[in-house]
């Protein structure tokens, strides 16, 4: 066993051949290692029995404490400074830590990725400001942390670069974050100079992020966050992908929406029903659209000639489907109706979608069967049909037939929809290699 190289799981326990002593005698590991039940570790000196400080070998590591324990006092503080890595690490994920501090030690400075997860009694964020070949950072419910400062950033003033390789930045459930201060604008310092992905989900409180995210984002996601935030947000002048979600207390959407020139993709959804779709007109270069919960389509949609994805959520009654025209180059449509007001048909104008390789059609509980000029999308190469309870019947065999190119059909919770083996309905469809039935 001393020869393993291998070992993705070690649960910690505190009879013999379980404790944290175990991996000090693997001398060759290599690869990720993920510690479980660090809470049986009981001191600095039990950690440092693992003597993860000379395994060169292992790139990833995955320190996780149990949730549901009583107060741990400093003990995991201890802990971790025992479980000092190698230089070499390049990942690190940690979870369930329980001290109000982290060991700086402990952030080597080849560290690539970097996780921390559910720290539930830190106040301040770990320095990392100056981890010089950090690219991925993930904070995740730290919910003592109510201001993002210095204590992040580090000595700045020493410094030309903080976070130098940094693309990837997501910060979630951070539920008494409110400040986001900027590095003192005295230094020349340089920060986040090659972020491309920020992601901010659950920040309720959270009302401002430092201006340079603007600059340098090119794809930014806001997922249940103060209305006050996307108002402070800059026109982010790089931007290729935007989400705004779940934000029921806006009333209006931001105004530098409307100058994202260089716009590639677009999801926005969950708001309240009365706030009105997004005007596109100055976006010529989006090409994923995602909308839900609006009442009609954008203004400008039938101005994108590169759009090849579109998904819509909410209510198709009253909507202007001849927006759809012309739209020759959408290749992807979903189509998801909510609400009680139901189609009683699919819109003609979806005929017209001459290069339509894959048709989504979910909860159109008011259509009963599927239109002939279905035969006509020749393009098509993949249907779905979901959870569309009254639908009964697909167009005519001949209408199908017209359909070469279709080689995936699925029927998904269609329960009138009979298109079982031997079936009429399957007749209809014999042509096509793959059909799904769940």
């Amino acid at each position: 066993m001393t020869q393993l190289q291998t070992l993705s799981i070690f649960v910690v326990g505190s009879d013999e051949g379980y404790k944290i002593e175990e991996i000090g005698r693997l001398k060759n590991l290599k690869g990720q290692l993920s510690l479980l039940q660090l809470e049986q570790v009981k001191s600095k000196k039990e950690a440092m029995t693992a003597n993860l400080v000379e395994k060169e070998s292992i790139s990833v590591l995955n320190f996780e404490w149990s949730l549901d324990r009583e107060d741990c006092g400093d003990n995991d503080l201890n802990v971790l400074e025992g479980l000092q890595p190698h230089i070499n690490l390049q990942g690190l994920r940690i979870l369930n830590f329980a001290s109000e501090l982290m060991p700086s030690g402990i952030f080597v400075e080849n560290l690539i990725k970097l996780e921390l997860h559910s720290c539930k009694r830190g106040k301040t964020l770990p320095i990392l400001g100056q981890l010089s070949k950090l690219e991925v950072l993930y904070i995740h419910n730290l919910r003592g942390v109510k201001s993002i400062g210095d204590e992040f950033y580090g000595n700045y003033r020493d410094s030309k670069t903080l976070f130098p390789k940094l693309k990837t930045f997501e910060i979630s459930r951070m539920v008494s974050l409110e400040q986001w201060k900027d590095v003192a604008t005295v230094t020349n310092c340089t920060t986040f100079p090659h972020l491309e992905n920020l992601t901010m989900c659950s920040c309720l409180k959270l009302t401002n992020i430092p201006n340079i995210f603007a600059t340098h984002s090119q794809r930014l996601e806001a997922d249940t966050v103060n209305v006050r935030l996307l108002s402070s947000f800059q026109s982010p002048p790089n931007l290729r992908s935007l989400t705004i979600y779940d934000c029921t207390s806006l009333v209006k959407l931001p105004n530098w929406l409307d100058c994202c020139c260089s716009l590639e993709n677009l999801w926005i959804g969950e708001f309240r029903d009365d706030i009105s779709p997004p005007n596109l007109q100055n976006l010529p270069y989006l090409s994923s659209l995602h909308i839900g919960n609006f009442n009609n389509f954008p203004e400008g949609l039938d101005g994108i000639h590169n759009l090849k994805r579109l998904i819509v959520e909410g209510p198709m009654e009253g909507r202007d489907w001849s927006r759809f025209i012309p739209f020759n180059s959408l290749e992807v449509l979903e189509l998801h109706e909510t609400g009680t007001n139901s189609l009683t048909q699919l819109p003609r104008q979806l005929e017209l979608l001459t290069s339509l390789r894959s048709l989504h059609i979910q909860s159109f509980n008011g259509i009963e069967f599927l239109p002939e000029w279905l035969g006509n999308i020749t393009s098509l190469e993949t249907l779905e049909l979901s959870e569309c309870r009254n639908l009964k019947n697909l167009p005519s065999k001949e209408a199908m037939s017209n359909l070469t190119r279709l080689n995936r059909l699925d029927v998904y919770k269609c329960s009138q929809l009979e298109v079982g083996e031997g079936s009429v309905e399957r007749e209809k469809v014999s042509h096509v290699p793959n059909v799904r039935v769940f």
